[in-house]
């Protein structure tokens, strides 16, 4: 008796519960449990097939009386896991598990089967199902392929919108190794990648994969890879996230070249170029720049909007301002300047100062302007001498009566 109230506790404990089904007097008999199980308070009636069948829809009443005729005249086991409504209209889930005995004469005497409540893990299970879905979805949308590898490097998840671009179909995708995939030179790099990302690391590459969709364009990839574990901590794999950076990288390729081309102009015009970050103070010279004032970069530093001011010459500074709080309300489309800065040597240079404000707060106000140096001290030498000439020939003209006798005596 001390056994049976046991067994009877650890069935409900586990919410399960037992029946017997007698063949020759077609009888069914139940353990407590089960009588919970199907919402009865008591186990003080007897019970027929029929009262647990008309817990099932009519469709998996017919599945289960077809497994149960099975197992009654041909001896088949069958487990099956329905939904279930008990006799207080409670939705259930249920796992039935059930087996034929067997007499001396090798006649099916009695069958006898296992009831479970499994509702609480089906509805995790949907919940998992659901949240499956719901990642498929959120990931799919990615411009991205998100894939995991196994321990042995094999593809055996894959994710993502431009999976449909792939010159692969999935089905050829997982299994494979992603040398397979990207060939053996390129596919060895990211071989060596996922080993280190197995050993714990997480592993980040820039423009490091290249694949051609099917129409022909060169796809580029930014590459992560990161550790995979299981509850106990132990790495079962890698994750792989691969950011399709392919129009990044075209703009960075066409930045290059114009960049590339921008230097090659500045190398004609001998200019220097600076570049303001108005919020800091921060000032980024070329060498040129320096180079005109007599300084290399290096003695400059530390560099900022305070040694363009420092080098500029102080009756000019009045003038620049001016000229750049017109630009900076927006009176004039660039701050055009020509001024004078203090030479290492101790005279001044005179420079083509120009410039342009290319950011803006939501306000209006300036953040970052750009600009160029241009040594013209020759240029203004030149037109300071031509000055002073005409200005001499001019006070010859005003003092002489003849005018026709100076014009004669320059030409002498």
């Amino acid at each position: 008796q001390r056994r049976e109230h046991l067994l009877n506790d650890i069935q409900e404990i586990s919410r399960t519960g037992g029946w017997e089904y007698d063949v020759k007097k077609n009888e069914m008999s139940w353990t407590p449990s089960l009588y919970y199980i199907h919402g009865y308070n008591s186990d003080q009636h007897s019970v027929h097939i029929t009262e647990t069948l008309s817990c099932y829809s009519a469709k998996d009443r017919k599945l289960f009386l077809k497994k149960f005729q099975k197992c009654k005249h041909h001896g088949v086991n069958f487990d099956l896991t329905l939904p279930f409504t008990d006799f207080n209209g409670l939705k259930k889930w249920v796992r039935t598990k059930a087996r034929p005995i067997w007499n001396g004469r090798g006649e099916i005497e009695k069958i006898l089967g296992v009831v479970t409540d499994v509702t609480e893990e089906k509805l995790r299970e949907q919940i998992l199902i659901e949240n499956e879905h719901k990642f498929s979805a959120v990931v799919n949308s990615f411009e991205d392929i998100v894939f995991t590898l196994d321990r042995d490097q094999k593809i055996t998840a894959l994710y993502g919108s431009l999976v449909e671009e792939l010159p692969f179909d999935e089905e050829e995708i997982i299994g494979r190794r992603i040398t397979d995939l990207l060939g053996h030179e390129s596919g060895a790099i990211h071989e060596q990648n996922v080993f280190m990302a197995l050993q714990g690391e997480t592993v980040r590459t820039s423009h490091s994969s290249t694949i051609f969709s099917d129409d022909g364009q060169e796809l580029r990839f930014d590459l992560t890879l990161s550790p995979l574990f299981d509850h106990s901590g132990s790495i079962t794999g890698v994750l792989g996230v691969s950011r399709n950076v392919t129009q990044q990288y075209v703009y960075q390729k066409l930045l290059q070249e114009a960049k590339e081309r921008y230097q090659h102009a500045l190398a004609g015009t001998q200019a220097g170029t600076w570049d303001w970050d108005l919020k800091t103070g921060t000032l980024f010279l070329n060498e040129r720049w320096a180079e005109i004032v007599g300084y290399t970069l290096e003695e400059l530093k530390p560099i900022s909007i305070k040694t363009w001011q420092d080098l500029l010459c102080s009756e000019d500074i009045g003038k620049s301002e001016k000229l750049l709080d017109e630009h900076f309300s927006g009176k004039t489309d660039f701050y055009d300047c020509k001024l004078r800065m203090k030479h290492k040597d101790g005279h001044n240079v005179w420079v083509w100062d120009r410039g342009q404000v290319v950011e803006r707060d939501a306000s209006g106000n300036p953040l970052r302007m750009v600009g160029t140096h241009i040594d013209i001290n020759a240029w203004m030498t030149a037109e300071n001498l031509l000055r002073i000439s005409e200005k001499r020939y001019r006070d010859l003209f005003s003092k002489s009566a003849d005018a026709s006798l100076l014009i004669k005596m320059a030409f002498m």
